[in-house]
């Protein structure tokens, strides 16, 4: 009679067991179209601000327009990103940018706080100086200026630094009125580094 008891007993808590696994199944078969949506929903998020930069920031700007920039190549910091970081950098808005448009451009600069090792640099890397500062200046004295506009991809984008000077590829972005006759300076102006996302500051300092 105690055998059959504990085959009952036995029996009961197998019985139990299986049922629990059952319904342990039933929720998680139910639960994985669940998970598995919040995580394409996650992924669709990641995707749009790592890889689509241009709905990124209409998404923050609305529809101001972009001018210039209209480029068949791209540096490691697309136009829509370096943009993104020189309005977020400023605070502004899609309500703020009503009736401005953003200009943009992409130069290779040279950016200096040491006159002397300028004129060695532009020596040394054959770059023609326009604007000529005075080698002979002991005081301070900072600058920059344009070696040229990028028109073509080039081998490597990372900036280059030597003894306070800096040659860096650079996305320039400037805000101004749509209408034209814009202010100078403008009413914003950022210059970004096309391999680092690096706001420069004007004038750089060293």
């Amino acid at each position: 009679m105690a055998q059959q008891n504990a085959k009952s007993v036995v029996s009961a808590i197998a019985c139990s067991l299986i049922g629990l696994v059952i319904v342990v199944s039933v929720v998680g078969y139910f639960s994985i179209p669940q998970v598995a949506t919040e995580k394409t929903e996650l992924l669709a998020k990641l995707d749009l601000a790592l890889n689509n930069q241009k709905a990124a920031y209409h998404e923050l700007f609305g529809s101001t327009p972009i001018v210039g920039g209209n480029y068949s190549f791209s540096p490691p910091i697309p136009i829509y990103r370096a943009v993104i970081v020189g309005l977020e950098s400023d605070g502004w808005t899609a309500a703020s940018l009503k009736n401005m448009s953003v200009y943009v451009s992409l130069y290779h600069d040279v950016f200096y706080t040491n006159v002397t090792a300028l004129y060695q640099i532009a020596a040394k890397e054959n770059l023609t100086l326009a604007d000529h500062p005075n080698p002979d200046s002991t005081g301070p004295c900072f600058g920059s200026e344009s070696i040229n506009e990028v028109t073509a991809p080039v081998s490597d984008y990372q900036p280059q630094f030597f003894n306070g000077v800096t040659i860096r590829y650079v996305w320039t972005i400037s805000i101004e009125p749509t209408s034209g006759g814009g202010d100078i300076p403008p009413p914003g102006y950022y210059v970004i580094d096309a391999a680092t996302a690096q706001l420069v500051p004007m004038p750089l300092l060293f």
